[in-house]
């Protein structure tokens, strides 16, 4: 669906824009100075080339977003299928709201937090190894965007629509509840 391409159009777009700045980042004076600390003791800072708590808010926005657009899609199904439904299922609705961002978080944060932990693994292994900033930039840019496991599981989704419309509203739907009450 519409749905599908969208989240992977954005969130590749998220990545790239990811990848834009840690190779950035990775070649700026910050970076160097950091590189100059390390190569005393190997222990880089990924912080500095990046910052997981910005790419987390980023990341969530981008899924609050997703989450959203599939809240409205599920919600009027429901509605269509069902009439009527017993509890406001309005965007703006606080409930809505908290469903929505915790969803949002938690994936935000299993995206991010990979993301960094194997920016400072690399990094390490790297200054350990004596690698230029060149060196770590080439070791680092395959790290950041979806890995194949992830690529396939996408395309899966999208090739397969193994739910109906009204089977996704209703599992929504039931998630909300089993949390709610």
């Amino acid at each position: 669906t519409g749905i599908e391409n969208t989240w992977v159009k954005q969130l590749d777009a998220l990545l790239a824009r990811q990848k834009r700045a840690v190779m950035a980042n990775l070649k700026g004076k910050r970076a160097r100075q950091a590189y100059d600390r390390a190569v005393g003791d190997d222990q880089p800072d990924a912080e500095v080339v990046f910052d997981n708590e910005y790419w987390h808010a980023e990341t969530a926005a981008v899924a609050g977003g997703i989450y959203s657009s599939i809240m409205a899609m599920a919600t009027g199904n429901a509605v269509r299928d069902l009439g009527t439904l017993p509890v406001n299922f309005d965007p703006t609705n606080e409930i809505v709201t908290q469903f929505i961002d915790k969803r949002a978080n938690l994936l935000a944060g299993a995206i991010t937090d990979t993301t960094f932990r194997a920016i400072q693994d690399q990094l390490i292994e790297g200054v350990t190894l004596g690698e230029s900033i060149p060196e770590l930039a080439a070791r680092l840019e395959p790290l950041i965007g979806l890995d194949p496991v992830q690529a396939n599981a996408l395309n899966s989704l999208r090739e397969k629509r193994t739910l109906s419309n009204a089977q996704l509203s209703e599992q929504i739907i039931a998630t909300i509840f089993a949390e709610i009450f």
